[in-house]
C-alpha cells in the first residue's frame, strides 16, 4: 500500500482519551494515508477501544510490543510505516481537521523534509482550547531554510523549545537515510535529541506557525508526571548522545548544541533541590571532561564557570545531607 502519509500514534494505557484522539484522525479532510497505532503494552482497554472505534477502515492498524516506551513505540512505527511522510501523533492529544492536508501541501509544493508548526492546549475539555500559550513561535518564518539556518533563527528568536515530534512531519526517507530513531533509553527528553539531529541534518525546512496541533493537559502524562531524577539523568544521556553526534558529524552549525548546553545548567538548577548527594556527583562526573571540551567547543560559556557551578552543586547538596539526613 503506497500512501501520502504515515500516522504513528503510540498508546499505553490511555483508553479514556483514544475516541477523541482517532476521531481527529478519522475526520481528515486529506484521505490518503495510513495510521500506525503501536500499543506499548496496555493493561487497561486501550487496545479493545482502538479495535473498536477503527473496525472497517483498513487504514488503520494495530501493531503490539512489549511495554518498551515512548521511544521504542515510535520507532516501531517508522520501521512499519509505508508513507512518503511520517507524522507522530501522541494517543491522548489530537489534530485539527485540516492539519494533514495544510502538512502534506507545503511538503509537497516546497520540496521539503521537514515541515514544523505549532500548537494550542486543551484541558479535559476539548472546548477549552488556549491559543495563547507557549507553543506559538515568537518570530517569523517565511520561505524554505536549510537545517543550519533555521537552526541559528529558531535559537535566536527563543524557539528552539518547540522540539516536540508531534509539532512536525518528516519525509520518511530522510529520517532512514540519515539513521534517525529515537534513542529508547531516555523517558523525558527524547523529542529534544530527535530535533538536535534532525533539523542540523535537513536541507528544506519550512514552518508553519497555525496551531494544529492540540495537546491535552492531563495529569499522569510523561510530560506532568516526571520525577527530577529522572529528568536530570535523561538530561545526562541525552547530552552525552547529542555531544557526540554533534562532534562527529561534518558542518553541524553551533547554534543547537549551546542552546542545549544552556538547557542542560537550567534543568539541573530548577531540578537539582530533589537530586541526592549521589546524583549530585554522577552529575559533578561529567563536569571535567564532557562539559568542559564541549564548552571551549561550543564557546559558550568560560569553563570555569560550568565547573564552579558543578562544585557548588555538589557542596549544597552535601551541606544539606549532613543538615538533614535521609
Amino acid at each position: 500500500m503506497n500512501v501520502k502519509i504515515s500516522v504513528v500514534i503510540p498508546v499505553y494505557n490511555i483508553a479514556p482519551y483514544l475516541k477523541v484522539c482517532l476521531s481527529s484522525v478519522t475526520e481528515q479532510s486529506f484521505r490518503d494515508y495510513e495510521v500506525i497505532i503501536v500499543n506499548d503494552g496496555s493493561t487497561d482497554d486501550s487496545v479493545s477501544l482502538a479495535q473498536a472505534l477503527i473496525t472497517g477502515d483498513d487504514r488503520f492498524r494495530i501493531i503490539n510490543i512489549p511495554h518498551s516506551g515512548l521511544s521504542a513505540a515510535r520507532n516501531t512505527g517508522i520501521a512499519n510505516a509505508k508513507g512518503k511522510y511520517i507524522y507522530f501523533l501522541d494517543g491522548d492529544d489530537c489534530i485539527r481537521k485540516d492539519t494533514l492536508q495544510l502538512l502534506y501541501s507545503n511538503a509537497e509544493a516546497n520540496d521539503l523534509d521537514v515541515i514544523l508548526f505549532s500548537a494550542c492546549t486543551f484541558t479535559d475539555d476539548i472546548n477549552t482550547t488556549d491559543h495563547n500559550n507557549k507553543y506559538r513561535y515568537n518570530g517569523h518564518y517565511e520561505g524554505v531554510y536549510s537545517g543550519s539556518v533555521l537552526s541559528e533563527e529558531l535559537v535566536r528568536n527563543n524557539d528552539a523549545h518547540h522540539c516536540s515530534s508531534c509539532m512536525m512531519m518528516t519525509r520518511l526517507d530522510h529520517l532512514k537515510e540519515n539513521n534517525l530513531f529515537f534513542n529508547e533509553q531516555l523517558s523525558y527528553s527524547e523529542d529534544s535529541l530527535m530535533f538536535i539531529r534532525l533539523i542540523p541534518l535537513s536541507g528544506r525546512i519550512s514552518v508553519l506557525d497555525e496551531p494544529l496541533y492540540m495537546r491535552r493537559y492531563r495529569n499522569g502524562s510523561i510530560t506532568t508526571n516526571t520525577d527530577s531524577r529522572t529528568i536530570i539523568n535523561d538530561m545526562c544521556t541525552l547530552y552525552l548522545d547529542a555531544d557526540a553526534f554533534i562532534n562527529s558529524t561534518a558542518g553541524i552549525n553551533t547554534a543547537l548544541p549551546v542552546w542545549y548546553l544552556e538547557l542542560f545548567i537550567t534543568t539541573i538548577m530548577k531540578n537539582h533541590e530533589q537530586l541526592s548527594v549521589k546524583d549530585s556527583l554522577a552529575i559533578r562526573s561529567l563536569q571535567p571532561h564532557t562539559l568542559n571540551m564541549s564548552v571551549k567547543r561550543y564557546k559558550c560559556f568560560h569553563s570555569k564557570r560550568i565547573a564552579l557551578f558543578m562544585r557548588s552543586l555538589l557542596l549544597y547538596r552535601l551541606y544539606s545531607f549532613f543538615k538533614n539526613p535521609k
